[in-house]
């Protein structure tokens, strides 16, 4: 049993996605000491009662504004059985009607009428009579408000079409009473929630009593808009564009000759009666047919999955797949109903040539029809025998194209325990996703190349490919990304860096009074500084050092690494066989802490080492026995890391390091490398500052 100390906790991943401090728009009751409430029971209403009138299933109640004929909409903010307004909602006071079981609302100013049999209207006026006088029914959350006067148009309801309220003798859509109920609660206790705004949506601020559950207080956030900085919003990561990236996806018709892998595609057979297409799920049956319609050339309407094809290259040829299916094609048999969709093969794939749809057969090639508006089916349209012929007469093939090709739509930032960069693609409902990869060149010639074969989906919808291992001294290296699907490519970035990225928003922000922007500027500043000093002790590219364009912008700390006690041994009695050497930090993508240890006597074999707790593999560096931790994120520099070396089941040397005990041993001298290790410092100090509070 291995005797050891009690592991060190991560910090969570931190990505740089800066959010602006957005403008709240404040939403308030008409009244501070209570809550307005969804009345669900026509019992619930007493004369003397303050109520408004709200559209059943949407955010708009009865405004304020009378119009000539009809009274005008509000918006309100519902949560649950309450809702929440501004002072352009219409408060009503309940009043008896001129008839039993009837209310009557008072605007302050008149009372509420169906005032014609002839139109829809709603006014107000001074005088109470039978048009004014209001029998109200609730079923299922849903209020009837009926006058009862001689007008027949005399239902009050919410027209979604004009977007108002008025007096109806059809059927528009239900509205809603909600009455103010006085809060006995002090509302002491309370909760906020926050919904964050992102760059095309609202959040909010909700302040909820604890005690009796009511919304004291709802403040929207207005959406924050995109920022471009160097063609990438930095809020969110998208990539900017004149256009949108992905368009409402469209099926286009298209030549033959000009489809290609990647497509997703409709495949169509257009006949005297109609265009139908051709299903991708029935197996060993032939195909049947799915009616679709055309609007000049665009396939129109909701286009099902079970009639999308993928267009792979198979071989030089271009094969046809079930959408998100490349295990299976579609084939023929030596039968005229032989068209299948499965996993045979020997030439009786159907393949796309540059002016037909075809499968090569031994015994004759067969070409693709409709046969009797049905099912599809393959003949042999030998011109010498007319038969053959006639079931696929007067049938044109056609092939529409889903016009959404994938895109990389935006980039991320990423500080983890290495320098990366998230590349977003954008791809096209059932877009085959099996043969996508990105290829990165990058280096100070361009001369190396890395290729990323896996991609992760994001909770957008979005695939990522993650270039890592970006070394400090990298920072101002160019990074060529291509979207590759096999050999092609679809689309590419051709030059972004760390160093661009980073400059564009510290020149942007500098001046910001903003604490959030101050931080990320701070960060950035520091982390292009640790960068550059990385290239002059390297001796890398140091005519374009990481923070040329940002010099000046901020002051480089130069205060001395404060002393730091992080570092510490303890040895076991009896065990002078076992020596540590030393203890430092790697610099490389990442960094990484190592201890080295001599023997003396004692099989390597028998000894192993943990590292926070977990083993950790012993290496031979320059001689001497050596291992390292994982890399470590910026914001954890300060973090201590344990190392215990054992020698069977026995502990017998415990050591303690971090990063920052050697920034503080070698960052206030005047060797070579203390500039690099006071930045790396002062790098790690931003980063942990700027995760605090994000």
């Amino acid at each position: 049993m291995k005797r050891r100390i009690s592991s060190i906790a991560l910090l969570s991943l931190l990505v740089i996605a800066l959010a602006v401090i957005p403008v709240l728009a404040l939403t308030v009751s008409a009244a501070d000491s209570g809550t307005w409430t969804l009345v669900t029971d026509t019992s619930d209403l007493e004369v003397g009662d303050k109520v408004i009138i709200a559209a059943n299933d949407f955010n708009f109640a009865l405004s304020t504004t009378q119009n000539n004929n009809n009274r005008a909409q509000a918006a309100i903010d519902k949560s649950g059985d309450t809702v929440t307004f501004g002072n352009d909602v219409q408060i009503l006071t309940l009043e008896e009607g001129t008839k039993s079981g009837t209310f009557a609302f008072n605007t302050g100013n008149g009372y509420l009428y169906a005032a014609s049999s002839n139109s829809n209207h709603l006014k107000t006026k001074t005088t109470l009579d039978d048009n004014g006088s209001f029998k109200i029914t609730i079923t299922n959350d849903s209020t009837s408000i009926v006058a009862q006067g001689t007008n027949t148009k005399n239902k009050l309801q919410y027209n979604k079409n004009s977007s108002l309220f008025s007096c109806y003798s059809t059927t528009q859509q239900a509205v809603q009473i909600y009455k103010f109920v006085e809060d006995t609660c002090k509302h002491e206790n309370t909760t906020i929630t926050t919904i964050d705004a992102t760059c095309t949506e609202k959040g909010s601020v909700t302040t909820t009593c604890d005690d009796c559950e009511a919304v004291i207080k709802n403040e929207e956030i207005a959406a924050l808009g995109h920022d471009y900085v160097g063609g990438i919003c930095f809020v969110c990561g998208e990539a900017e564009s004149d256009e949108p990236v992905v368009s409402d996806p469209k099926w286009q018709l298209t030549d033959i000759a000009d489809i290609k892998a990647t497509d997703v595609v409709v495949i169509t057979m257009e006949t005297s009666n109609g265009t139908y297409a051709m299903r991708n799920d029935m197996g060993t049956s032939s195909p049947s047919v799915v009616a679709v319609t055309v609007v000049g050339d665009v396939l129109s309407g909701n286009i099902a999955d079970n009639i999308k094809w993928n267009i792979v290259n198979t071989n030089g040829n271009l094969t046809i797949h079930p959408n998100g299916n490349t295990s299976k094609w579609l084939y023929c048999t030596n039968s005229n109903s032989g068209v299948r969709v499965g996993t045979e093969k020997n030439g009786n794939e159907f393949t796309i040539v540059k002016d037909y749809l075809y499968c090569y057969r031994s015994d004759g090639d067969r070409y693709l029809g409709v046969y009797n508006l049905d099912h599809w089916r393959c003949y042999k349209p030998d011109p010498t025998v007319s038969s053959n012929n006639s079931n696929i007469a007067n049938q044109t093939l056609r092939f529409y194209v889903l016009n959404a090709e994938p895109k990389i739509s935006g980039a991320q930032l990423q500080i983890d325990d290495t320098l990366a960069i998230k590349y977003l693609v954008t791809l096209a409902d059932g877009y085959d996703t099996s043969n996508l990869t990105m290829k990165f060149t990058y280096g100070l010639e361009g001369d190396k190349v890395s290729e990323v074969t896996e991609s992760q989906k994001q909770t957008d919808g979005r695939y990522a490919f993650l270039f890592t291992g970006i070394a400090p001294q990298s920072m101002s290296d160019n990074i060529k990304a291509e979207l590759m699907y096999g050999d092609e490519v679809i689309d590419t970035i051709e030059e972004y860096s760390v160093k661009d990225y980073a400059a564009n928003i510290i020149n942007k922000y500098a001046s910001s009074d903003v604490e959030k922007h101050q931080k990320v500027v701070r960060l950035l500043f520091d982390m292009l500084h640790y960068g550059a000093e990385a290239q002059k002790y390297l001796g890398y590219n140091t005519e374009n050092l990481a923070n040329d364009g940002v010099n000046g912008i901020l002051e480089v700390k130069t205060d001395p690494v404060p002393e730091n006690s992080d570092k510490g041994d303890n040895i076991a009695e009896g065990y002078t066989n076992v020596v540590l050497v030393a203890a430092g930090v790697r610099f490389d993508y990442n960094n990484k802490v190592y201890i080295k240890f001599d023997i003396d006597g004692i099989d390597i074999n028998t000894v192993t080492v943990d590292v926070n707790g977990n083993e950790a593999e012993i290496v031979v560096v320059d001689g001497k026995y050596t291992v390292y931790t994982k890399g470590i994120k910026a914001n954890e520099f300060d973090n201590v890391q344990t190392f215990e070396i054992f020698v069977g089941a026995d502990l017998v040397v415990t050591a303690t390091y971090s990063v920052n005990s050697y920034a503080y041993s070698k960052g206030n001298g005047e060797t070579k490398i203390a500039p690099l290790a006071k930045a790396m410092y002062y790098y790690g100090l931003a980063a942990e500052n700027y995760s605090a509070n994000n």
